[in-house]
């Protein structure tokens, strides 16, 4: 019985967490209001193995604008706290990344919604864009050091 529990734990540690609610996650938010979402658990970087998607929504640049995170599941590490980033890339080259938005990490309930204020870009003409979330959690196995998101969008000038 024991060994089953502690199996069930590092399970449930290992499957955890970071959604991008807006602008819109590719893929799914399937069960997003569950604490351990599979679609809140991507630990491949940059996008968690999810393929590119036509732009779901459009932005004017050299704005401000609120994006919304969710900490579906808190790795909290009060000993040395990670961090959550939102950034920017163009989809051909996701490491050319334009940081846009930094916070540490801080203990939360799950799940936890984060309004992160962004300036996005300028484009002169219509440009997709990428924009990339990770939770940098700097918690000790099993738990991941990080979970992605990414969504594709479209930034154009007035």
């Amino acid at each position: 019985m024991l060994r089953f529990v502690v199996l069930s734990l590092c399970l449930a540690l290992a499957t955890s967490h970071l959604c991008l609610l807006y602008p819109p996650q590719r893929g799914s938010l399937s069960g997003v209001n569950e604490p351990g979402a599979t679609d809140c658990a991507l630990t491949t970087s940059s996008c968690g193995d999810r393929p590119e998607e036509q732009p779901s929504v459009a932005f004017q640049g050299n704005k401000l604008y609120h994006f919304t995170l969710q900490k579906n599941l808190n790795h909290y590490n009060p000993e040395g706290p990670g961090y959550l980033e939102i950034s920017w890339a163009p989809p051909t080259d996701l490491f050319s990344r334009t940081i846009l938005y930094r916070s540490s990490d801080f203990n939360t309930t799950s799940p936890w919604i984060i309004d992160a204020p962004v300036e996005l870009p300028s484009a002169g003409t219509p440009t997709h864009i990428v924009i990339l979330a990770q939770y940098r959690t700097n918690a000790p196995e099993p738990v991941p050091a990080a979970f992605y998101q990414c969504a594709d969008i479209l930034i154009y000038e007035t």
